[in-house]
Parts: C-alpha cells; structure tokens; sequence
C-alpha cells in the first residue's frame, strides 16, 4: 500500500473514531436533559459509550502519528504475506 493511501485510511479512522465520539457526545447531553425515570440509566450508558468512542479517537491518532512521525505502518494495512511452507521452502532450492 503507498503512503498516500495509508495516510487516507488513518485519517479516515481518525475521522469516523470522531464522529462516533461526538454522536456519543449528543447522546450524553439529550439524556442530561431529559426529566424520565430510566434517564440516570440512560446517561450512564450514553457515557460509557462516549468513553469507549474517546478511547478509539485516541487509538486512531496515535496510529496517525505513529505514521507521521516515525513512518509505522499499522498490520491492518500491511501486504498480507503468504506464509511459506516447508513444501514451497523445498522448490525453492
């Protein structure tokens, strides 16, 4: 995979980790303002839902990072290499 590409997938990442964070961010703020009696239960789950997306925000920059800074390509995003096998090993000498 080339480095533009790369770097589209890990902004692409980032972007979606973000929007899910702030979708998870609204939740928490309609459920704060509703006056129902499931609503203590409602923003305790929007919250951890909130949480759970921060913490992929914060996995997808630092992969971006990584990839800016010191060039690390994430394994999801490696070539898939055929494992070799003592039958191919064999043809090969």
């Amino acid at each position: 995979m080339d480095r533009e590409k790369i770097l589209q997938e890990l902004q692409d990442d980032l972007a979606a980790a973000k929007t899910r964070r702030d979708l998870a961010a609204r939740l928490v703020g309609r459920a704060v303002h509703e006056v129902t009696p499931d609503a203590i239960d409602r923003v305790r789950q929007a919250s951890c839902e909130y949480g759970r997306a921060q913490d992929e925000v914060v996995v997808a920059l630092n992969r971006l990072n990584n990839y800016l800074a010191h060039g690390t390509v994430p394994a999801k995003l490696q070539p898939h290499r055929k494992a070799v096998s003592q039958t191919d090993q064999g043809a090969l000498i």
